[in-house]
């Protein structure tokens, strides 16, 4: 029921030098039966509008929205974008997400920065000296985004600020676990399917290996890592460094068997690496194989903060996700 749902958008100014340079603009979504509740934090692809098919969610034309979601999602000839409104809301399952208690809040990622290889856009252009071989990228510029949404979400009397999840998929997946991991303020992060550069394995990767996704997205990183990734063997670290700057709160990965690139089997091996960090928290890491593909088995997993769910599906997202993903949060924060 719309009447029961508080949709609000909020304009988060990005200040340099005591002038706005950039906005964030955040969607935020908030079920009316419980106040204050959780909220589930993401960077999205296609659009705020994409999310939700209410119509109070404005569309942004001065933004660049990523080639592919007209291709894949719907094409559309409007200029002002009006049908794709709703065009990703099988992805998002928000209807789950609302009936469940939770709140959920997104920003469109060419806020911070497009998905395109010029960075001589969005934020970047703001930040010059940020622009040598150690300065930020695309996923570290999201993961700021993501960070100065917080700063909005910790004031909001309707959110539980004790209980902000990180959401993400693929290499938005990368930029959750970036951003929680510089960030004690998130409680819980999903990196979905994050792969290469997120919970995978840099070295000794079998399929997406770190010189080919520099290759193809060179504007992901920064060319310190891409150096690396030609000569793996100087890499003076791997992505269970980063993994390990979560602990001690959970990582709950959710990954697909057909979902071959993203290489679920490598990832694993950075659970197997982080277990031991929680031991230092006195916390509980892997349960048994920390592994799951059946509901019936989390229930086991009350006390895990570190788990990877195996479900049947290629590189996408979906509500079985959710569901899964869904009942994991209530077990670590309840109802």
């Amino acid at each position: 029921d719309d009447k029961e749902l508080v949709y609000k958008e909020v304009g988060i100014n990005i200040y340099k030098n005591n002038t706005v340079i950039r906005q964030l603009r955040l969607s935020l979504f908030v079920p009316q039966k419980i106040n204050p509740v959780g909220v589930f934090l993401s960077v999205n692809k296609c659009g705020n509008h994409t999310v939700s098919d209410i119509e109070e969610v404005s569309i942004f034309t001065d933004r660049v929205i990523n080639s592919s979601c007209e291709k894949s999602v719907r094409k559309c000839d409007d200029p002002q974008k009006s049908c794709l409104r709703g065009a990703r809301k099988d992805f998002w399952s928000l209807d789950t997400l609302f009936n469940r208690g939770y709140a959920f809040a997104t920003y469109h990622e060419s806020d911070m920065g497009a998905d395109i290889k010029s960075l001589e856009q969005g934020i970047f252009e703001f930040y010059p000296e940020l622009k040598n071989e150690k300065g930020w990228q695309l996923i570290a510029a999201w993961a700021w985004g993501l960070h100065r949404a917080i700063d909005y979400l910790v004031t909001d009397p309707l959110i539980d600020s004790q209980k902000i999840t990180l959401f993400g998929h693929s290499r938005r997946g990368k930029t959750a676990l970036l951003a929680t991991a510089f960030d004690d303020r998130v409680a819980l992060v999903v990196p979905h399917q994050s792969g290469t550069g997120g919970m995978a394995l840099s070295k000794n990767h079998p399929v997406e290996t770190p010189r080919r996704i520099n290759k193809t997205f060179p504007m992901w990183f920064n060319d310190v890592f891409a150096e690396h990734a030609k000569h793996l063997k100087t890499l003076p670290l791997d992505q269970h460094y980063l993994a390990a700057l979560v602990v001690p709160r959970p990582i709950l990965e959710t990954v697909g068997k057909k979902d071959y690139w993203s290489s679920y089997w490598v990832s694993k091996k950075t659970h197997d690496l982080v277990d031991p960090v929680y031991d230092l928290y006195a916390k509980e890491g892997n349960l048994g194989t920390g592994i799951v593909k059946r509901k019936e088995e989390l229930a086991f997993h009350k006390k895990s903060n570190l788990l990877q769910i195996r479900r049947p599906y290629k590189h996408t997202m979906n509500g079985d996700y959710w569901s899964f993903i869904l009942d994991f949060v209530e077990l670590k924060f309840g109802k």
